[in-house]
């Protein structure tokens, strides 16, 4: 099979397309023969079945009912005269070949009367001018559930005898039940009889009463025929349709695709070699190309000639743009060593009377920024920390970052008030600042003895402080504080709070709030807040990698766009980190 379809796929697009079209019509064909064959039989099956119930009851309003009565009545008193005492029918499955005999026996004298040989007489017309299976007539016995044979219009072996039983259909059973003597067609198919349509109707007397039943059956067999020789015509004519179909396919297909495409495979694969120089005054097969169809493939000769052309532009611009891309690259690269050399600073040692379990990390994006943090004892007894985010991306930004975190350290050694430290700070770089990168940074400075954290925030995200009595809240600053490098002269206003043994500050940078998810959503201060109140008593490194690792969840599959920094800090706890 795998052979074959290679075989397929070998074949050129002439040879492809007439298989295709083939196989179209192939389908096509067989599916339409499907669908008139149904649709034919269909429609034959319901005008036989109702020419079955026209005949049946044609022939209950044309035979004499007082014969039909007359008959009826012998026939039924012979019959019964052979029932059991109960009045119940002969047990005809135990009859033997003489049993059978002397039982049609009994019914000989009726054939001799003159109402059965009347209303054969008026029958047979009927079966011969319609050309039906069977016409007779029958007595529907709902005492014995057995439908008795008066009279078969039948002069071959196959016609019922007078007396003949058989067992009444359920659907007609429970027709009688409720009075209704008229059976619609149905489709019986029994070993003795074949397939057949049948249908009956009444034959009532002048009062009404329902006397017997005219029958008359059609042979489903001659339907059959008729619609397998409908459907043998309805081929031969689709062959031939498709036959001819397919012949002036190919002929289209050859001059409106197959050449087409030559010509274009011809110009194309010349040229490389046209390119090096062989083609002659500089033009090609391509540029030479006049395809006019009207079509798909006009314009893609049409693409292909301004592809030709676009080729030749970026062949020429292709060592700038390769060389461009490598300086980027590069650049990228020397970036994430700036902030991987920058960051991997060690926690300084803090005092061994106050226990403080501290941990900070950043978690870098695919491009690094200028995202940066800083611990460090500015004396024995005050800590100073530092999370800030630089605009940007790259080499500015590292080196922003470099220059931002020097300059504000130098200045919190000279341990001056934190807002004077971030304005001079600030003027500084916005004066040097060529590039208008600028940074948002929270500084804070920690009295270990007496847990006193003064802090001073710059266009930075407000920490998140959870105190022993759970009473957790935001460390606020002044309204909307401009970030440093962005605008000469800003002021900033420092804060002062007292940490308590068990209290557990959270400094993070706006990416982690403003990280979203697939649909754009924000994480928000709201879930932030929430991790931090449920997990505030593990260690800080667990801490920080639990609400990391809910971050990414919520993000899901969505790529961190920006670097992360968490700065946590426990004050006067007795779990430390390990690392510390």
């Amino acid at each position: 099979m795998k052979k074959r379809i290679r075989t397929l796929l070998k074949l050129n697009l002439k040879n492809r397309a007439m298989f295709s079209m083939l196989t179209g019509m192939l389908l096509l064909t067989i599916s339409a023969a499907v669908v008139s064959f149904l649709t034919y039989t269909n429609a034959m099956k319901n005008h036989y079945g109702d020419l079955a119930v026209n005949l049946a009851k044609t022939v209950a309003v044309i035979v004499d009912t007082d014969e039909v009565k007359k008959l009826t009545d012998q026939v039924m008193e012979t019959y019964r005269s052979q029932c059991g005492e109960d009045g119940s029918a002969p047990d005809f499955e135990a009859f033997t070949a003489k049993d059978w005999d002397a039982y049609y026996d009994a019914f000989k004298p009726l054939y001799d009367t003159p109402e059965y040989e009347s209303l054969f007489e008026c029958m047979s017309k009927v079966k011969e001018n319609n050309e039906v299976l069977w016409v007779y007539i029958c007595f529907m016995d709902e005492t014995t559930n057995k439908a008795i044979y008066i009279i078969d219009a039948d002069i071959t072996e196959s016609a019922c005898n007078i007396g003949k039983c058989d067992e009444i259909e359920d659907e007609n059973l429970y027709m009688m039940q409720h009075n209704i003597y008229d059976f619609p067609a149905y489709c019986t198919n029994y070993e003795e009889y074949g397939w057949l349509c049948s249908s009956a109707a009444a034959i009532q007397d002048d009062k009404g009463n329902v006397i017997a039943n005219a029958y008359v059956d059609i042979s489903m067999v001659d339907v059959m025929d008729t619609s397998i020789s409908f459907l043998r015509n309805l081929l031969i004519l689709l062959i031939i349709a498709a036959i001819i179909i397919c012949w002036v396919y190919s002929i289209i297909i050859a001059h409106t695709i197959v050449d087409p495409i030559n010509q274009l495979a011809a110009a194309t694969s010349d040229f490389v070699s046209e390119k090096k120089g062989n083609a002659k005054d500089g033009t090609t097969q391509i540029s030479q190309l006049h395809i006019q169809t009207g079509d798909e493939i006009e314009t893609l000769a049409t693409s292909i000639q301004k592809m030709e052309k676009d080729i030749n532009f970026y062949i020429k611009n292709l060592t700038e743009v390769t060389a461009e891309k490598e300086r980027i690259g590069t650049e990228l690269r020397v970036a994430a060593k700036i902030q991987q050399e920058t960051m991997n600073c060690i926690l300084p040692e803090l005092p061994k009377q106050k226990k403080i379990d501290i941990e900070a990390k950043l978690f870098p994006s695919k491009t690094p920024g200028g995202s940066f943090y800083d611990v460090f004892m500015i004396d024995e007894d005050h800590l100073g920390m530092i999370v800030a985010s630089a605009t940007g991306k790259g080499v500015p930004a590292a080196l922003f970052m470099i220059i931002t975190k020097g300059l504000i350290r130098n200045q919190l050694q000279e341990f001056k008030s934190l807002d004077a430290v971030l304005y001079q700070a600030n003027n500084k770089l916005w004066k040097e600042n060529d590039s208008t990168i600028f940074a948002c940074v929270w500084i804070g400075i920690l009295e270990i003895s007496t847990g006193r954290l003064t802090y001073c925030n710059a266009g930075g995200e407000n920490p998140y402080l959870m105190t022993a009595n759970s009473k957790n809240h935001f460390l606020q600053s002044q309204e909307k504080p401009l970030p440093i490098a962005a605008w000469e002269n800003t002021k900033y206003r420092a804060g002062e709070v007292m940490l308590h043994p068990g209290d557990v500050i959270f400094m993070f940078t706006s990416a982690v709030t403003e990280s979203c998810n697939a649909d754009k959503e924000p994480y928000g201060v709201e879930r932030l807040q929430e991790t931090l109140d449920v997990n505030c008593h593990e260690g800080m490194k667990d801490l920080i990698n639990i609400q990391y690792r809910e971050l990414k969840e919520y993000m899901d599959q969505v790529e961190q766009n920006e670097d992360l920094i968490m700065l946590s800090l426990r004050y006067g706890e007795t779990h430390i980190s390990d690392e510390n």
